[in-house]
């Protein structure tokens, strides 16, 4: 289907049905791009638990027993898991560069033919640089956001539901303490996240406008030289860029809060972990290999 001939439609106003507009049409192809991340679970869990695996035959080892044949179940999981890691990512990348392509294409075409149906009043209002700056980082704002939730939520999502599993075979208390420090996390990420989505729509909006103002303003150079404007461009370039500077420092400031904030949970996790760890080896509660796989 040529995607630059579509029937005129409207593009939905929020971000899950713009989304979800594009996406259904390619269900199969982006189904590929939401399952593939669960293969990080090898990178993160798999391997890691190979590892304990080879620590803990090494520790069981005698003089009498091949060490090959006592480490070949921990080399045949670790060494499966990386390469069915490797073909699986190879995989993803390759059909991400055939399908990513025309998701972006179409895109920018729906959201140019949207904006040919609008009105005189409307263009007499919106700067063409801002505009065009917009049409041109939507696509790309909208893969990166793609890639934050299959990259790193599903990925994450999957690999926390294994890592508790597999901790919940060594001892529960290390699934709880990690259960914990997740609700803490997704609590105030969720508390504090409104704010960050707030500032980081007005500074990409500002920067939007001043990216605008300077396409415009240098699109119109020949006319401002020769009225001898210069200066008032300038001006009035300025004016945006200190807007832009504002809420960026904005932005800037709150994210280290909220970054500062959530260090708070992952310290107390961490100090948690470690005493449990060191208190049940101790008292031969666990193995090393156990100590070494929650430790990574």
């Amino acid at each position: 289907m040529n995607i630059y001939n579509k029937k005129s439609e409207e593009l939905p106003k929020t971000l899950g049905r713009f989304f979800w507009h594009f996406i259904k049409k390619q269900p199969l192809a982006f189904t590929v791009f939401f399952v593939a991340p669960i293969a990080m679970v090898l990178e993160n869990n798999a391997i890691p638990y190979s590892l304990k695996m080879i620590i803990d035959a090494l520790g069981g080892h005698s003089g009498e027993e091949n060490i090959f044949s006592a480490v070949a179940p921990a080399l045949w999981l670790g060494g499966g898991a990386w390469f069915a890691l490797i073909v699986i990512l190879r995989l993803q990348n390759w059909w991400q560069g055939y399908v990513i392509p025309r998701f972006q294409a179409d895109v920018r075409m729906s959201v140019m033919e949207y904006l040919s149906r609008q009105s005189y009043h409307y263009f007499s209002n919106q700067m063409a640089g801002g505009l065009a700056n917009k049409v041109n980082d939507l696509p790309r704002a909208l893969d990166s956001i793609f890639n934050i939730i299959t990259w790193y939520a599903i990925a994450a999502f999957a690999s926390i539901i294994v890592a508790l599993i597999l901790m919940c075979t060594i001892n529960y208390w290390f699934a709880v303490i990690l259960l914990s420090w997740i609700i803490f996390q997704l609590y105030i990420s969720y508390r504090l996240s409104k704010k960050v989505d707030q500032y980081a729509k007005e500074n990409a909006e500002d920067k939007s406008q001043l990216s605008g103002k300077i396409v415009d303003s240098l699109s119109n150079s020949s006319v401002v030289k020769l009225f001898a404007r210069s200066r008032d461009e300038l001006a009035y370039i300025s004016a945006s860029q200190n807007m832009e500077v504002q809420s960026n420092k904005k932005l800037s400031i709150y994210m280290n809060i909220f970054r500062l904030y959530l260090d708070i949970p992952v310290t107390v996790m961490l100090v948690a972990m470690v005493y449990f760890l060191l208190t049940f080896w101790n008292k031969k509660l666990i193995t090393t290999g156990d100590l070494v796989f929650i430790f990574n």
